[in-house]
């Protein structure tokens, strides 16, 4: 199916508030309460009949992090909108929601239960609102309500590193506070419009089967193991990160959360922290809090170890952190700009598509710095990572271009909003080459760290504190045969073996990409009957032809690790007998479930376009 590149469509949409329905365990904001079928003293096994002899239609979210939160608010804005077009109310639709943790909205990477003070958002804030046509909403509401922010912390920034090159960043804990509260906004909302909503705290969805044109859950109480079944017409899976569990009082395998590695790592120990991307750099932070950042007479940026402090190493293949971002210029691309991309979407033939877009980036790169690019640089840079990041701080800081702005993150921007579409127009053999070759550097660039945080890595590598070390592409991780702590195998720069011993081993190389890793119970489920499956593209080079999808084995095709979904309207696919493909009527996904699809699928950003586009495609579903 051909699809044309296109910029995301605007909306007159206006929010709404309501009220709320009380019960409690709910949060810290008065009035904003749960509302869940054990609260009616309705026997849980009864529920399903009794709701369905009344109701037409039912949705529901699994997971309420920023993925489902997002849906859950565009869904009623959509129907708050058809209401006051019509003038009709919706007491025909139900919505349920169901969520592990206690409270609905942060989900765990903005939970104040997962983070702390020192854990900055990446992106701006002025980029992070819930709905893509408002992003400048988290701002507004943060300027509005973060007037009291908690008790400062020694790690936590002060007040005027915030903000940087025309971006606010904030705790995450404080993005945390806005999902829950325009999530409770939304609840009030959808009852003034005579929806039903029922919220399940502190729940897990176990399976979920299709029987005619509905979905049937099986979903654990966690509080006491009790069962209930739920019925829905349409169901949003969104349930977000995974990790798998350890036994080993000596491996963390994810940064999250952070309390665990203070308690669980003792001060003076000594850490390989695999990965340098953000996570990782959100491990170092945790791992370095209870020191002290300060300004030196110079106004340089300092760390003052405390009378113990965890000796720290980030290891990865390539060795590169992330960027950092600066303020944007206004140079308009001349070259990557939708129509020169479109037009080579739909040439393929005559430049292989990853040639293509790095020759329209070099161009504009050249035509903006006015001088050749060293490639080899990018990919692979010369300065030891010390260098490397306080040269890139600098210049974030104070821009390579003429009104203090950041060049080539100019250019790269105004690319973004095509990244996804880009990337799904993609052969598979060019996503593979992609994901092999580039996609460490591509999001080292797409995802750079704000000033504030660069500012405290370079303070710690330079207090001997943190090091970055370049593992290459073969290296070995083993334990130590003591049972001590692990060692790393790897080859030095004049090709010698390395051999790096550390105490504790904090695996923050971000999200496996294949959902088939996903240790939980309704992932094995899902895909054991077949109600999802996993995105499996014939492998056609430039000269050969594509084969049978349905007769394909491993050799042959392109295994992206993600659930198959319809990138327009989310819904999850099924592969036919005849080896194509068919919309499920009832599930969808969005997420970091889909990431090896949307390639934007981990970002906030992506994760609220994909949210839209199924709220959208719902709320068409209502007659």
């Amino acid at each position: 199916m051909r699809r044309t590149l296109s910029r995301p469509q605007e909306s007159d949409d206006r929010r709404g508030s309501g009220r709320g329905f009380e019960c409690p365990q709910v949060g810290r904001q008065k009035g904003f309460f749960t509302f869940g079928l054990k609260h009616h003293g309705i026997p849980w096994e009864q529920t399903r009949q009794k709701f369905g002899e009344c109701m037409k239609l039912t949705f529901a979210i699994i997971g309420c992090g920023l993925t489902g939160t997002s849906a859950f608010c565009q869904f009623i804005r959509n129907l708050r909108e058809r209401a006051g077009r019509r003038h009709l109310g919706h007491g025909g639709i139900r919505i349920a929601v169901v969520e592990k943790q206690r409270l609905f909205g942060p989900g765990f990477p903005y939970s104040e239960e997962f983070v702390m003070p020192c854990h900055m958002t990446n992106t701006c804030a002025e980029e992070m609102g819930i709905e893509p046509d408002d992003p400048i909403n988290f701002k507004e509401w943060a300027v509005a309500h973060h007037d009291q922010p908690a008790p400062r912390h020694t790690a936590s920034p002060e007040a005027d590193e915030l903000e940087a090159a025309s971006c606010t960043y904030y705790p995450r804990a404080v993005m945390g506070e806005y999902l829950r509260a325009r999530f409770m906004e939304s609840v009030e909302t959808a009852r003034e419009l005579g929806c039903e909503v029922s919220l399940y705290p502190r729940c897990e969805v176990l399976d979920a089967a299709e029987k005619g044109e509905k979905l049937t859950m099986r979903i654990k109480k966690l509080e006491d193991g009790g069962i209930f079944f739920l019925e829905a017409d349409h169901v949003l899976l969104a349930t977000g990160h995974w990790f798998h569990p350890s036994n080993d009082a000596r491996y963390f395998p994810s940064p999250w959360p952070a309390r665990a590695l203070l308690e669980g790592i003792p001060r003076g120990a000594s850490v390989a922290v695999l990965g340098s991307s953000l996570s990782a750099v959100d491990a170092v932070l945790t791992l370095t809090s209870e020191g002290e950042f300060f300004r030196s007479p110079s106004g340089e940026l300092q760390f003052r170890c405390p009378s113990q402090t965890r000796k720290i190493a980030l290891c990865s293949r390539r060795g590169i952190l992330p960027k950092v971002r600066g303020k944007m210029g206004g140079y308009k691309n001349q070259f990557l700009t939708q129509g020169n991309v479109q037009h080579l979407l739909e040439n393929l033939g005559e430049e292989p598509a990853l040639e293509g877009l790095f020759r329209l980036l070099r161009l504009d790169l050249e035509a903006v710095y006015g001088h050749p690019i060293p490639w080899s640089e990018v990919m692979n840079p010369s300065l030891p990572p010390m260098h490397t990041l306080e040269r890139d701080l600098k210049k974030a800081e104070e821009g390579d271009g003429p009104q203090g702005d950041l060049l080539w993150q100019t250019v790269l921007h105004q690319s973004f909003f095509m990244a996804r579409e880009v990337y799904l127009h993609l052969p598979a053999y060019e996503k593979m080459r992609f994901e092999k070759k580039y996609g460490t550097v591509f999001f080292s660039y797409a995802a750079p760290m704000p000033p504030v945080v660069a500012a405290r890595i370079l303070a710690l590598m330079k207090s001997g504190t943190v090091q970055l070390i370049r593992l290459g592409e073969t290296y070995t991780l083993r334990k130590d045969p003591s049972g001590m702590g692990y060692e790393i195998l790897s080859r030095g720069q004049q090709g010698e073996t390395r051999r790096d011993c550390y105490d504790y081993l904090v695996d923050a190389r971000g999200q496996e990409r294949s959902f088939v890793k996903n240790p939980s119970e309704l992932a094995a489920n899902l895909l054991r009957s077949g109600v999802v499956r996993i995105e499996r593209l014939p492998i056609q080079t430039r000269s050969g032809a594509p084969g049978d999808l349905a007769a394909l084995d491993k050799e042959n095709v392109y295994d992206s690790g993600s659930l198959w979904i319809h990138p327009e309207t989310h819904q999850v696919l099924r592969v036919k007998a005849d080896g194509s493909t068919t919309p499920s009527r009832c599930l969808y996904a969005a997420g970091i479930m889909t990431r090896g699809q949307i390639l934007d699928a981990s970002t906030a950003r992506g994760c609220v376009l994909s949210a839209s586009r199924v709220a959208s495609h719902w709320a068409k579903l209502i007659k």
